[in-house]
């Protein structure tokens, strides 16, 4: 029969379909026309069968370019799932990362937790003795915020600051000395040296009078300054040493002459600036 199987045309130029074909391409060989055409539809060509075994050019083209088409889009689906692998692979390990980074987070704020909870337990326990301490110790001294649970203890407490008050009343006895002894080198009448102590003692001219010793003073600052003798505070720490005063130029002098520091000192804070 000399007819293509394919389109059951006469023709001059018929092709064998189980033939070996030349291979255009060596890295991707391409089957016999029979093989491409059982790939291609239901034809089941089978070697030496009743039908013919032979196909035209134009059908051989045909199924070449079929075969082509089919391959084609087989390896090309091949290659989109092999990305589309690729990329869920991907999307599974950055949910990974972000699950051990979440995980990660949460353990720190446990820790964190825990630190909190233990710092607190000790605070929560202050609070108690704290409590417990202002109902144990009932009797409060007047000068200072201590409290006793004794009145003997409060009495040898406030004997400590009348001690240190009397410390304080002799230190600017021995201060104040000086300078009236300079100006009475200075005076030579008697009568000068009468005004002079006039003006020191008259308190008439100055509104702010102390409470404990009625003297009197022409600023509230100089008042303030001078109940520090009364209450025996110095807020005037030396940062040379353990000294304290109660004014800030007798810590300068007390800095020039003991610690023989004569520079500039540095920004020097009271007890209550560093509170």
């Amino acid at each position: 029969m000399d007819i293509c199987r394919v389109c059951l045309n006469s023709t001059v130029t018929l092709v064998d379909i189980f033939a070996k074909r030349e291979q255009v391409d060596q890295a991707n060989p391409e089957p016999c026309l029979a093989d491409m055409l059982n790939e291609i539809a239901v034809c089941h060509v089978k070697l030496d069968d009743t039908f013919p075994q032979h196909i035209c050019l134009s059908c051989v083209l045909g199924a070449q370019n079929a075969w082509r088409f089919k391959n084609k889009c087989e390896s090309s689906y091949k290659q989109l799932i092999a990305i589309k692998e690729q990329q869920q692979q991907k999307e599974q390990q950055l949910q990974q990362q972000q699950e051990q980074q979440l995980k990660a987070k949460e353990e720190i704020v446990c820790e964190e937790s825990k630190i909190i909870e233990i710092k607190l337990e000790p605070l929560e326990v202050e609070k108690e003795t704290t409590t417990q301490a202002i109902t144990l110790k009932p009797y409060k001294c007047g000068m200072c915020s201590k409290a006793f649970a004794d009145v003997t203890i409060l009495r040898v407490h406030k004997k400590w600051h009348a001690e240190i008050r009397s410390k304080a009343q002799a230190a600017v006895a021995q201060v104040t000395r000086k300078p009236i002894e300079k100006l009475q080198k200075t005076v030579k009448t008697k009568k000068e040296i009468k005004k002079f102590r006039k003006r020191t003692t008259d308190t008439s001219d100055r509104p702010f009078q102390c409470t404990e010793c009625n003297q009197g003073f022409f600023k509230n600052l100089h008042l303030t300054r001078h109940m520090r003798i009364h209450t025996g505070e110095c807020p005037y720490e030396c940062p040379y040493c353990s000294e304290a005063f109660y004014r800030s130029d007798y810590r300068k002098r007390h800095i020039e002459y003991e610690h023989k520091v004569t520079d500039p000192a540095p920004k020097l804070r009271s007890r209550r600036a560093s509170k």
